[in-house]
């Protein structure tokens, strides 16, 4: 059945890359879950949890590690983005496109990816009335990336509004639903630049904070620094799902991210994605330096 798939694959023959898509049984990691643990099915396998999976507690072989690995493509190059794709492709779970690649290359760039057999984190981190941010979801959902982001601060009716759109569409298109997130705090501020803006409380509580308006709001997950990561998990259940920037390995300059952390102590704090760019791909041996951080994890 095809249904499900997205429309670059339909008849193909090509196999959805890296996660098999299935019907009724998705593969998490290491974990098979039956359909009767969700309570909601996005066309890809990227449910709402009704239950707890214990996603990324034990990630077991390298390469449940490096499905849960996605590469930031930050350039404005879409040459070097595509030949990083091709690199990497086979050892991480996707991609990450953000505001200077989606400038620079437009909107085509998703399915450019998509058909070198990658998935995409669409990483807009969306921020606007209501009104037009559920319009630009619309646009947006059609490009099928795995992952879409908005600002938490946007607040609750934002969030719902994008939710509702893009489920909305999707049930009425047949296109398949990505994970929706919510940024709580960006893992370039700390304390001293939250004030700055006026937010005085504690950064972990703002996140936590943050993270359970999205769950209310009908967001699947959010970005969050590892560290906030079990105040998340705590405040929205294991199976909401956190995506972690700012991870760092020992070797790496933290550059302009204020809260980072290394990736095997990011795993074990519970994290499920973590986003990983400049110690990637500013490496002299891109893959080595991939395969390198797979391994000190598993």
């Amino acid at each position: 059945m095809e249904r499900g798939l997205p429309r670059a694959m339909r008849s193909s023959g090509r196999r959805p890359w890296p996660l098999q898509m299935r019907t009724t049984r998705h593969a998490v990691g290491q974990h098979v879950l039956d359909a009767s643990q969700f309570s909601e099915f996005s066309e890809f396998g990227s449910p709402t949890l009704t239950r707890a999976p214990g996603m990324m507690q034990n990630p077991g072989t390298m390469t449940d590690v490096a499905k849960r690995i996605i590469v930031a493509l930050d350039t404005s190059s879409e040459e070097q983005a595509l030949e990083w794709v091709r690199t990497l492709g086979s050892g991480c779970g996707a991609f990450k496109v953000g505001m200077q690649l989606y400038a620079a290359a437009g909107p085509q760039i998703i399915g450019k990816i998509r058909d070198l057999g990658g998935e995409v984190f669409l990483d807009l981190k969306l921020h606007d009335i209501p009104s037009t941010v559920a319009k630009a979801t619309e646009a947006l959902v059609r490009l099928e990336p795995l992952m879409l982001n908005y600002h938490a601060l946007g607040g609750a009716q934002m969030l719902r509004g994008a939710a509702d759109a893009a489920q909305g569409l999707c049930a009425k298109s047949g296109l398949r639903r990505p994970l929706l997130l919510a940024v709580t705090i960006l893992t370039s501020h700390d304390q001293r630049s939250l004030r700055e803006i006026n937010l005085h409380a504690p950064v972990a509580q703002q996140v936590a904070s943050l993270a359970h308006l999205a769950k209310t709001a009908g967001m699947n997950g959010v970005v969050a620094s590892a560290q906030e990561v079990s105040l998340v998990k705590q405040a929205c259940g294991l199976g909401f799902v956190v995506v972690t920037p700012g991870i760092r390995p020992a070797s790496a300059t933290p550059d302009d991210q204020s809260r980072t952390m290394a990736p095997a102590d990011a795993v074990a704090s519970g994290v499920d994605y973590m986003v990983i760019g400049r110690p990637i791909t500013h490496a002299p041996d891109p893959l080595r330096a991939l395969e390198a951080i797979v391994n000190s994890v598993a």
